[in-house]
Order: C-alpha cells, then sequence, then structure tokens
C-alpha cells in the first residue's frame, strides 16, 4: 500500500467533507476557493505503526470537528469495513482547511459549526 496515495486519498476526503460544509446550497453562488493549509497529524494504530491490510476492504470518514472565521479543521478516519465497534481506526488524520475569497484571494468567512448533540 502507498503512504502517498492515501495521504492523496485523505485531502480528497477532507476537501470534500470542507466543501460541503461551506456550500449554501444555491447554485447561483459560488463556494470560496479551499485550501490544505496543514497535515497536522496522521496516527497509525493506537499511535505505533500499524500495517494497513491489503487483502480487505477499507472505509474512509471525515467530519468537520472546529470551525474559525475562515479555517476548518476536518478529522479523518481510515477502518477496516467489517470492524468491530470497539475496534480502533487503523488510522486517524487531522486537516486544516482555509477559505480564500474567489475574487480577491483574502480569508473568506465561512459557515460556524452548529453542534446537533
Amino acid at each position: 500500500m502507498r503512504i502517498g496515495r492515501i495521504l492523496e486519498d485523505l485531502d480528497a476526503l477532507a476537501g470534500n467533507v470542507a466543501l460541503r460544509h461551506v456550500d449554501d446550497g444555491d447554485p447561483a453562488t459560488r463556494p470560496p476557493l479551499l485550501v490544505t493549509a496543514a497535515v497536522e497529524r496522521v496516527t497509525f494504530g493506537s499511535g505505533g505503526v500499524c500495517p494497513l491490510p491489503i487483502d480487505e476492504d477499507l472505509v474512509l470518514s471525515g467530519a468537520v470537528g472546529y470551525c474559525g472565521r475562515s479555517s476548518l479543521e476536518i478529522l479523518l478516519d481510515l477502518a477496516r469495513a467489517r470492524a468491530e465497534l470497539a475496534e480502533p481506526p487503523l488510522l486517524r488524520a487531522k486537516f486544516t482547511f482555509v477559505a480564500r475569497d474567489r475574487a480577491t484571494g483574502r480569508a473568506a468567512p465561512i459557515n460556524a459549526l452548529a453542534p446537533q448533540t
């Protein structure tokens, strides 16, 4: 398994999660540009090196963990598709994205995070 490919997939998923959060659903308006500002942490297993299985299906999942005025923190997990509920993910990652205005290139405000539970 190529780690570079996994990082590419993680970045793509984080970008999709960020875009879904900032999109207002109005086709007449364009969402701001979203840029990967940092990959803060990528952790394999429970802090150590954990070999990733190449003979079983894996599932990537992601969610917004924090929103600032123009930045988002996206939390990602890579887990076995048939994992037990108590089994920790094989990989955890934290990406930071920033929103930029398409016309000016300056920071663009984004939707606030509204916790439901």
